[in-house]
């Protein structure tokens, strides 16, 4: 912000120039200092008043003017806590009311931080917007997904089902890395037929898979399958599960197509307690596996089986093993049953720390993806099928997709204050399609005749676009939003509100490269957008706006304030929108 920063630097000059003046001579008296042009056009925003003076006198009581804070900084204090306190009349809080910030691994819930958060905003008679009471972000997943977990087996070997969580138990497992050691037995002596002739067998660095190191095996032709053959031996023998598949995976490649079988055998016996089916071999790496349904007796060798090869081939990554259960899976019903009992847990703990002093809450945040599997026109819900189940928790997957009725029931069965719950959504603004999904979904949930949700809040994270095509195309999107929102006669709040600002070409412009111009057509959006709500949402549907970044930081103009905390013309702005709403 080029003229932003010159604005600062010239404030320090001029102080001191005024106190040397203010110590000269009386023939000085007439000198005058005419002010740096740089000062001259920042001043205006001198004669604005805090932006809360603005709502003061309004006749909408359900409006409220919001800032997100992180909680932390808000309980220390601070210049942060005094500027939020005198601006706003609403806090919310980016981290400390969410699951993951309270529910700890062992499912032990703490909510001081939350208590704490309370007791600061008490303090200035600032509201707390509460949230999320639900979502798939901001969970804790060790601990929910322990709850899911496979109950323990009655007995070691009670049950074997494919279905269950399986852990495998290897026979032999090795890479070749480390030689011709292997986990559960070693490797012995081929036989006779290889061993008399002279050829040979040997771990090979650069011939495995990927030029790792492998198992390399030649063959002279014209020796049965019984007389080539690689073992690994087992001392003690392995007593065989009965009614349990052995399986053999590997990596494997020959010099001619050719075909290998191997096998279990007893100690002292030439025939097989378990054989696995013939393996059709290439001149290309390919991964095998194969099972072997039935094994019995004591397993004193396995086999490879490779005299017929006639050439040599090569092995990497090879592991025999069978499976047992590590538990007994959940039916859906006790999953679903579990987590109603988590919900009801978090949701009773939460009320009881918020006393009914918060009102206002994000009662499902983000529920949405933006695929349509079905084709039925509305986006489905978020869930583990169109999202990443290794980074976040889906609710709806086990307790089903009108999971929100039992969040919405339990937040009004344990607060003792008269609620107004939201769902929040992003980028409702920009597609229209993911609008009319969500109103078709609250609808859905609101269909059992029992379950009320209040508002609808919406991001923005917007973006002032110096094409003025592109510009003028997303303030109309926003007009047609907001009349969509409105039409739903439900609350309507802005829950995150921002702007950076991009070129023509796309490219983010920084803080530093930010013209006083361009400062200004910032300003006029945030103006427009908060206009734009103020005309087109009712007064009382208008449940309140928060602005999601207070200052700039890391180079992003995106705050009302810079990063030092002076207002910016994105303050003026901001402020002549308020005034829209509230009629001043």
């Amino acid at each position: 912000m080029k003229d932003m920063k010159n604005y600062k630097s010239i404030l320090f000059t001029i102080s001191a120039l005024a106190m040397l003046t203010a110590c000269a001579e009386n023939n000085l008296a007439d000198f005058k200092v005419e002010k740096p042009e740089d000062i001259a056009k920042y001043e205006y925003l001198n004669e604005y008043s805090t932006l809360n003076v603005y709502m003061e006198g309004s006749a909408n009581q359900t409006f409220k003017l919001g800032a997100a804070v992180n909680a932390a900084d808000f309980i220390n204090g601070g210049q942060n806590y005094s500027l939020v306190s005198s601006n706003f009349n609403e806090i919310t809080p980016k981290d400390a009311m969410w699951y993951s910030a309270c529910v700890q691994s062992n499912g032990n819930i703490d909510f001081q931080n939350v208590k704490k958060l309370l007791a600061a905003a008490q303090k200035t008679n600032t509201f707390v917007y509460g949230g999320a009471l639900c979502s798939h972000k901001k969970q804790n997943n060790d601990y929910l997904n322990g709850l899911l977990a496979d109950k323990p087996l009655p007995e070691e070997n009670a049950i074997r089902s494919r279905a269950s969580g399986m852990k495998k138990v290897y026979l032999v497992n090795t890479d070749f890395e480390n030689g011709l050691t292997v986990q559960g037995g070693k490797w012995s002596a081929w036989g006779d037929a290889i061993k008399n002739h002279g050829n040979y067998w040997k771990v090979v660095s650069g011939e495995g898979y990927n030029a790792s190191k492998g198992y390399k095996i030649e063959v002279g032709s014209g020796y049965a399958a019984s007389k080539g053959q690689t073992v690994v031996e087992f001392s003690p023998e392995i007593a065989a599960v009965e009614n349990t598949t052995y399986y053999l995976t590997m990596r494997v490649k020959a010099s001619r197509k050719c075909s290998i079988t191997s096998e279990f055998r007893a100690k002292g016996s030439s025939a097989a307690i378990g054989k696995f089916p013939s393996i059709d071999v290439t001149t290309e790496w390919k991964q095998i596996t194969v099972s072997c349904p039935s094994v019995s007796g004591n397993i004193y060798r396995f086999y490879l089986n490779v005299g017929t090869v006639g050439g040599t081939i090569w092995f990497d990554d090879l592991s025999v093993y069978y499976e047992i259960p590590t538990g007994i899976p959940q039916t859906p019903e006790e999953k679903a049953d579990t987590l109603t009992w988590a919900m009801d847990n978090w949701l009773n703990g939460m009320m009881e720390a918020c006393g009914g002093t918060v009102t206002n809450w994000n009662v499902l945040d983000e529920p949405l993806a933006t695929v349509d599997a079905n084709g039925d026109g509305y986006y489905d819900l978020c869930s583990a099928s169109n999202g990443d189940a290794e980074t976040y928790f889906y609710w709806g997957d086990y307790l089903g997709e009108n999971y929100p009725r039992l969040v919405v029931e339990l937040a009004r069965k344990y607060s003792s204050a008269d609620l107004k719950l939201y769902v929040n959504e992003t980028n409702l603004i920009t597609d229209i399609d993911k609008l009319k999904s969500l109103v078709h979904w609250i609808g859905q949930w609101e269909n059992d005749g029992k379950t009320v949700i209040d508002g609808i809040a919406t991001t923005m994270h917007l973006s002032f676009i110096t094409d003025e095509t592109e510009q003028s195309k997303q303030e109309e999107n926003i007009k047609k939003a907001f009349i969509q929102l409105a039409a739903t006669g439900k609350l309507i709040r802005i829950s995150g509100l921002d702007m950076n600002i991009i070129n023509e070409s796309g490219m983010e412009i920084s803080t530093i490269d930010l013209t006083f111009e361009q400062e200004q057509k910032m300003a006029d959006f945030y103006t427009f957008v908060l206009s734009a709500y103020a005309e087109l949402i009712p007064a009382a549907q208008q449940g309140g706006i928060t602005q999601w970044t207070i200052a700039d930081s890391n180079n992003v103009p995106n705050g009302l304030w810079s990063d030092d905390y002076i207002r910016k013309p994105a303050y003026a702005g901001f402020a002549e929108g308020l005034k829209t709403i509230s009629g001043r």
